[in-house]
């Protein structure tokens, strides 16, 4: 992901920058919502694996994406963006 990264344009780099992905628990590869689990309509109450969406190498210092790797239901949602804008970082 450091070459996805770095082919962004440097305007895209700077709003990605800071921002925390959210990894839907809640679904299967499928798209299907996984038992005991309720429909979230709010991203910010989405329950799953937060991290960094941009990622430093501590021995290096390149900057990385860090996604999901099964679209299109593991998309992580963007803490701060709406899914559409989530998805499309846009």
């Amino acid at each position: 992901m450091f070459a996805a990264y770095e082919a962004l344009p440097a305007a895209l780099k700077q709003r990605i920058e800071g921002k925390v992905a959210v990894h839907d628990a809640s679904r299967n590869s499928a798209g299907l919502l996984r038992k005991g689990y309720k429909e979230v309509t709010d991203v910010r109450e989405t329950v799953g694996a937060r991290h960094p969406l941009v990622r430093t190498d501590p021995e290096t210092g390149r900057k990385a994406m860090f996604l999901g790797r099964r679209p299109p239901f593991n998309y992580p949602q963007v803490v701060g963006h709406v899914a559409l804008a989530a998805r499309t970082i846009s």
